[in-house]
């Protein structure tokens, strides 16, 4: 646990990358009028607090003091010095890189007080607003502020600060960044703010923003949303959206990487990923790579990919295919997605995002076929088709199910087996027209075939949790209409009731029992059926009467 007062580091030393260093500058307070006098700063202190953005609330900063002074309000600096040697050489380094005819005094208060006053007049957003105009200045890569911030990487901090905790530090004028290693998953790093610390207390908000990234999955009408159904075979579009940090001005280079891992009963399209930022299709400077069931799609500079704002927005879409290994019922089928990019202005480091899910939906239709007047005879060799009566999805109305829960034009026939039972998997929610084609063959007679039924299947999702983490209840309903000797239920006693709930939601199961009155051939007078009896006994009177004729006239003949 930190103190009340910042943890003091003579020493500690914080390297600053030049070459990709987004040092535009946020100026928590501004440079008042300097006066100058002969003599350092005499043993002055100040109480200072950051506040963190949301999300960065375990985030540390680095403290660098660039002059002492004694500071007695707003508007009045007095004897400036320079921290140290180290210091003065590497700000007028700094002064000297954007104006080649700067010279430095050589009397070290002197030379103090030009460079406090270089600073101010110099330190300016985009707008050309002057700090002393504009306290939450966030200033752009490549002004004088960048290079300023960039010539602490030869300097020592003397200080770190946590969020929310008023630190005591010596007067003076500071430069606050960042601590790298304390950024961690979903935060990002400020701008380097520049303030005086003295009399007054300073709070100073950070400069940034958490850039963050959704997931949503397209419905057939367009919506987002966090969860969809979908027949194995079928395509789904995906959405990843992407924001920027506030202070995206502050950046010399950015990363920006989208990386989804889908489950295995999807399959990506990698043809099919489309990327655009502020609705400009930018797919084309994106770098796309889909290695087992990992996509990747990302820049490793996103200022050089389009004119970008903190309000910019990064949007990638792809479809994917609901695939054979696909999960049927509650657990579903995920896809998730995290975004890595860059976390500090003043360092090449990057973090990454809270994962993102969407979940996809299929389901599966049981049918269980038995003897009517036999609740316990389970009937082999019935066969059903199923087809497609209403979906959200207009176009596949009249289509028909397939084995693997595919639709096609042409209707396939389900058969149960020695059981009675048969599976229809990877099917969305919708209407249905099922019918039996063919009934159990048997030796005694026939079964009578029920007539088509329409079986409706409904889901509903409901969010426990935040969205995108895809806490999820899945919740189902089933009916059935057009013939009573088919029920949605677990099973069928003789007296013809319905037994237990038919519908599994946790396994995305309806089970639909199909009950078959038997047909027994019974003899009856004038039938074919016992014509070759008649026959055979008819022949077989006339051969008697021919026998006896003939051994009666054996008999005559004898005498």
């Amino acid at each position: 646990m930190h103190s009340p007062t910042a943890i003091i580091e003579q020493g500690f030393r914080q390297p600053f990358v030049r070459s990709t260093l987004a040092a535009s500058l946020a100026l928590g307070l501004a440079l008042p009028a300097v006066t100058l006098a002969p003599t350092e700063a005499q043993g002055q202190t100040g109480n200072v607090t950051i506040e963190a953005t949301e999300g960065n609330a375990s985030v540390t900063y680095q403290a660098y003091r660039i002059f002492t002074a004694d500071v007695e309000g707003a508007n009045t600096i007095k004897n400036v010095a320079w921290a140290s040697s180290t210091t003065r050489t590497a700000v007028v380094d700094a002064i000297k890189a954007v104006d080649s005819s700067y010279t430095d005094p050589s009397n070290a208060a002197e030379s103090a007080q030009k460079a406090a006053e270089f600073i101010q007049q110099h330190i300016a957003g985009s707008n050309g607003v002057a700090p002393s105009q504009e306290s939450d200045l966030i200033l752009e890569s490549g002004t004088f502020g960048m290079l300023l911030a960039d010539a602490t990487d030869e300097l020592a901090s003397v200080a770190i600060l946590t969020p929310g905790t008023t630190a005591t530090l010596e007067g003076g004028y500071y430069l606050f960044v960042t601590n790298t290693t304390s950024i961690t998953t979903a935060q990002a790093g400020t701008s380097p703010i520049f303030t005086a610390v003295g009399a007054d207390a300073v709070t100073i908000t950070e400069k940034t923003t958490v850039p963050t990234v959704a997931k949503r999955a397209l419905d057939e009408a367009g919506a987002e949303q966090s969860a969809v159904d979908a027949f194995v075979g079928q395509a789904v579009t995906y959405e990843l959206i992407g924001t920027l940090p506030a202070n995206i001005d502050s950046y010399a280079t950015y990363s920006y990487r989208f990386t989804d891992v889908l489950d295995k009963g999807l399959t990506a399209d990698l043809s099919s990923v489309k990327v655009t930022i502020d609705n400009v299709d930018c797919t084309s400077k994106f770098t796309k790579e889909l290695t087992d069931n990992t996509l990747e799609v990302g820049a490793k500079d996103l200022l050089t990919v389009a004119d970008i704002t903190a309000n910019s927005v990064v949007r990638v879409t792809y479809s994917a295919v609901l695939n054979s290994k696909a999960v049927i019922g509650a657990t579903g089928n995920d896809n998730a997605v995290k975004l890595t990019y860059g976390s500090n202005p003043n360092t090449t480091a990057t973090t990454t995002s809270k994962e993102q899910r969407v979940r996809t939906y299929t389901y599966e239709l049981d049918i269980h076929k038995q003897d009517k007047q036999a609740a316990n005879r389970s009937l082999e060799g019935a066969e059903f088709t199923m087809q497609v009566v209403e979906n959200a999805n207009a176009s596949l109305k009249g289509k028909y199910v397939q084995a693997d829960g595919s639709l096609g034009d042409s209707a396939y026939r389900f058969k149960t087996d020695s059981s009675g039972n048969l599976s229809i998997s990877g099917i969305d929610q919708g209407v249905y027209l099922v019918s039996e084609v063919a009934t159990p063959q048997i030796d005694n007679g026939s079964y009578e075939a029920i007539s088509p039924v329409t079986v409706t299947i409904d889901s509903n999702v409901e969010e426990l949790g935040a969205q995108g983490t895809a806490q999820q209840t899945l919740s189902l309903s089933a009916t059935v209409t057009g013939d009573a000797d088919a029920v949605i239920a677990k099973s069928v006693d003789t007296a013809g009731s319905a037994v237990g709930n038919g519908i599994n939601a946790q396994n995305g199961t309806v089970n639909l029992v199909v009950r078959d009155t038997k047909r027994t051939l019974m003899p009856q007078t004038g039938d074919a059926g016992i014509a070759l009896p008649c026959l055979i006994a008819v022949g077989a009177l006339g051969v008697s009467a021919f026998a006896l004729r003939a051994r009666r006239g054996i008999r005559s003949n004898t005498r």
